[in-house]
């Protein structure tokens, strides 16, 4: 049934997602759905990849800087390395 939608025809977006979207936020694909107006929309928004940029510098560092590299910006927690799971490994 996916298969069969014309994507040509959702080309509007809805008043939450221009509001969040003149705020710089982007919708996170995993929670993007169509509303009954048929106009895009999503459950949460976030900040487009590569403007924060804290979380960008540990991105970075996460995957390049460590031997192990890891993907994202969260650092191992102290139950990982209790337990260890060490993601990469």
């Amino acid at each position: 049934m996916i298969k069969n939608l014309d994507y040509s025809k959702f080309t509007t977006l809805s008043s939450n997602a221009q509001k969040y979207l003149k705020e710089g936020y982007t919708a996170t694909a995993e929670n993007a759905y169509i509303n009954e107006n048929g106009e895009l929309d999503s459950y949460s928004y976030e900040p487009a990849p590569g403007y924060n940029k804290v979380t960008t510098l540990n991105e970075k560092l996460n995957r390049e800087r460590r031997v192990f590299h890891m993907e994202g910006y969260f650092g191992r927690n102290p139950g990982q390395i209790a337990d260890g799971e060490y993601p990469g490994w």
